[in-house]
């Protein structure tokens, strides 16, 4: 299922310089909703990869994100960056 679909996309994300440091989900509430937080390189690395997925994916990515229809129902995507007081 979806935890399959990320097994294999997060090694690909790793290819492209990507780090996966948080995959979470909600022990109340909606337990659908998941939090996936990404580390990347840069923000070309993070314009690159969302150009990309977007408008030209390749044939890897796409035959592992073939199953997202049926697991992904709303995304959205966030840009963050560290507080000067976190570690």
């Amino acid at each position: 299922g979806y935890a399959d679909m990320l097994e294999k996309f997060v090694p690909y994300m790793a290819r492209k310089g990507w780090t996966l440091r948080y995959g979470l989900q909600p022990v109340i509430g909606d337990l659908r909703e998941l939090t996936h937080l990404w580390e990347a390189p840069s923000m070309d690395a993070i314009t690159d990869v969302l150009d990309e997925l977007t408008n030209a994916p390749d044939a890897e990515v796409q035959e592992i994100l073939s199953p997202m229809k049926q697991f992904v129902h709303n995304e959205k995507i966030r840009l963050l960056r560290r507080t000067s007081y976190s570690r």
